[in-house]
C-alpha cells in the first residue's frame, strides 16, 4: 500500500486497560496496565488476507482485520506493526477473503456487505459503543457511577473514558442494517423504507412481512425480505 494512504496507529497504546471475559455483545474494559487487545474485539479471530481497492484502480494487499471497538480497518505491515488504514476517501472497497467492506463517509463508519440481490444490497454496521462506567462496590461487585478520579483513560468509540483503578467501562455491541436498491442512496433498514424503495409493490411486501413475521433485527429475515422485494 502506498505510504500516503496510511497512518501509523499505535493501536495497543489506546487501551490502557484489561478486557474482562464477556459474551460477544458486551465488553468490560478495566483500568490497569497496557495489554494486547483481545482477539474478540476484531471481526475475525485472526488477521486474514485482504485487498484494498482504490478509486483510481490501484490496490494494495496485506493481512487485515476490522476493529469493532475503534471502528477502524487494521492491517499488518512488513515490519509486523499494526496500522490503521487512512485516506479512506480514496478507497472504493476492501475485500477480506470472501467479505466486502465499504466506508460510509457520511456516517464515518465501515459497513460490511452481507447480501446482494441484483440491484439490491444489504449491509451491516457492527461496533462496540460505550454504555456506562461502573465502580467497585461491596463484596467485589460493581455499580453504575460517574468516574470521579481520572487515573487512566480509554480512547475508543470516538470518545475518551476516564477510569480509576476500581472502575470499568461497559461497551455494548451495536448492530444496524442498511440497504441500497434501484440506484438509490444507502438508507437504514426499516419497514417504511422498504415500502418507499419498492413503491409499486407495497401490498406484496406488507403481506410478506405479515406472513413471515419479519424481524427487522434479524439478518436472515432481512435477507429473505430483500430477496423477495428485489425480485418483484
Amino acid at each position: 500500500m502506498k505510504p500516503y494512504y496510511l497512518m501509523l496507529c499505535c493501536v495497543l497504546s489506546l487501551f490502557c486497560s484489561n478486557l474482562f471475559a464477556q459474551g460477544d455483545d458486551r465488553l468490560k474494559i478495566k483500568s490497569g496496565g497496557e495489554e494486547e487487545v483481545a482477539a474478540r474485539v476484531y471481526r475475525y479471530p485472526d488477521f486474514k488476507e485482504g485487498k484494498v481497492h482504490f478509486r483510481n484502480g490501484a490496490f494494495g494487499s496485506s493481512r487485515m482485520n476490522f476493529n469493532l471497538l475503534l471502528g477502524e480497518m487494521h492491517f499488518i505491515d512488513r515490519r509486523r506493526d499494526t496500522l490503521a488504514l487512512t485516506g479512506l476517501d480514496k478507497v472504493n472497497f476492501i475485500a477480506i477473503e470472501a467479505d466486502t467492506f465499504y466506508y460510509d463517509a457520511l456516517n464515518d463508519e465501515f459497513l460490511e456487505q452481507v447480501a446482494s440481490y441484483g440491484n439490491a444490497v444489504l449491509m451491516v454496521s457492527k461496533k462496540y459503543k460505550y454504555s456506562s462506567t461502573h465502580k467497585s462496590a461491596a463484596y467485589g461487585q460493581y455499580s453504575a457511577t460517574q468516574a470521579s478520579t481520572s487515573l487512566n483513560n480509554i480512547q475508543a468509540d470516538g470518545r475518551t473514558v476516564d477510569l480509576s483503578p476500581d472502575q470499568y467501562a461497559l461497551y455494548v455491541k451495536s448492530v444496524k442494517y442498511f440497504m441500497k436498491a434501484n440506484g438509490g442512496d444507502l438508507i437504514p433498514v426499516t419497514k417504511g423504507n422498504f415500502l418507499k424503495v419498492f413503491p409499486n409493490h407495497k401490498n406484496a411486501i406488507q403481506n410478506f412481512i405479515k406472513t413471515h413475521k419479519t424481524d427487522f433485527d434479524k439478518e436472515e429475515d432481512l435477507k429473505q425480505l430483500l430477496s423477495f422485494s428485489s425480485g418483484l
